[in-house]
Parts: C-alpha cells; sequence; structure tokens
C-alpha cells in the first residue's frame, strides 16, 4: 500500500448537492450503489480479493479556497478491479464511468476518523479513472490528524464478499485554519462518495 499527500484536485461536478447550506454547497458526482442481482443458489464462490497495492491519496480542505469545495476532505483509494469466478451478467445499473459487475464496501476496523467523518457498509460501484477502479471519501475538514485502518472488500452479484484487505490512511493534521463553523459534522454516506480525478 503507498500513501501520498496530493493537492490540487480537479472535481468532477454534477447533481449531488452536499447540504443546502452555502458554506458546503458543493455538487459532485456519487457513485451508485451496487445491489446484488444474481440468486445466491447460481453462485456461491465469492470474487478474488482486492489487491494489496492500494494507493491512497489524501487532499487536505483549504479555507484560502475561493470555491465551495475549498472546506472538503478527500482521500481517495486506487486500486487494480477485482474479478469475479464467473462472468458477470449484463450489469445494466452501471452508468457511465463505473466499473460493472464488481461492488466495494469499506468497514473501519481501528484507529480514529477525523471528526465529522463517520462510514456506511452500503457496498458502492467504484469509479473507472484509465485502468483503475477508484473510491472517494469526502468531509467537512476539521484540520485534526488521524490515522485508521478500513477493511476493503468485493462484492459479486450473488452478493459475494471476498476476503477483507486492511488498508491505513494516516495523516498529520492540516496547517490549513478552518473559519469558526468550517467544520460542523458531515454525516459521510454512500450518498456522498464522490468521484474526483487525480491531475495528470
Amino acid at each position: 500500500m503507498t500513501v501520498r499527500p496530493v493537492r490540487a484536485f480537479a472535481l468532477l461536478f454534477a447533481g449531488t448537492l452536499l447540504s443546502p447550506c452555502a458554506a458546503f454547497a458543493c455538487s459532485l458526482l456519487a457513485p451508485s450503489e451496487f445491489v446484488p442481482s444474481v440468486d445466491p443458489s447460481e453462485d456461491a464462490v465469492p470474487p478474488a480479493a482486492v489487491a494489496d497495492a492500494v494507493t491512497v491519496a489524501v487532499d487536505r480542505g483549504d479555507f484560502a479556497g475561493v470555491n465551495s469545495c475549498s472546506d472538503l476532505g478527500f482521500i481517495t483509494l486506487s486500486f487494480t478491479p477485482t474479478v469475479d469466478d464467473r462472468e458477470s451478467p449484463n450489469d445494466d445499473a452501471a452508468r457511465a464511468g463505473e466499473w460493472p459487475g464488481i461492488g466495494y464496501a469499506l468497514e473501519v476496523v481501528g484507529g480514529d476518523l477525523p471528526e465529522g467523518m463517520t462510514l456506511g457498509k452500503v457496498p458502492v460501484r467504484a469509479f473507472r479513472v484509465d485502468s483503475e477502479a477508484e473510491l472517494s471519501i469526502v468531509w467537512v475538514d476539521g484540520q485534526d490528524s488521524f490515522e485508521f485502518t478500513l477493511e476493503l472488500t468485493a462484492v459479486d452479484p450473488a452478493g459475494n464478499v471476498s476476503e477483507p484487505i486492511e488498508v491505513t490512511v494516516p495523516h498529520p493534521a492540516s496547517c490549513a485554519t478552518p473559519p469558526g463553523a468550517g467544520a460542523a459534522a458531515l454525516l459521510l454516506t454512500p450518498a456522498f462518495w464522490m468521484r474526483r480525478r487525480r491531475p495528470r
């Protein structure tokens, strides 16, 4: 696993509004929920585990910025998409830019999340960025330090779950100075998993 700090991401804006409040009025594209679509009796073999070569990119909120996303932090996991033991059926629910056939779930298994961040366990589709799969977490960045460990699993169309792999996400406190209300908690649900593309 590689951990690397990243700055100045370009964000893909689309119709998901994070908050009606002006301070958080930031529209980003959320991935779709992955819903198993095959009878479990037809497939009892779990997909392969995600390869251990997961890259973790951390982009902290920049309160000196002028855009509506400047108080948000982003953590993005990039990895090789896993494969199922059988050819996936037509996955009409996958949208353009998402990997079809497999969902991914994250669960916190240790450490301390940044203040204001929680994670659900609902599997979602990963975004396709070149040949990689990407999952992103966004929160209102209170600039505190954090280090936590996630379990990343793959889910196939029959609902079978792969063996988990652990991904540790450490980061020191940011030197940015949040405004008084900028660190208010934002509940992170699958609707708030966002896509962003790394600079080239």
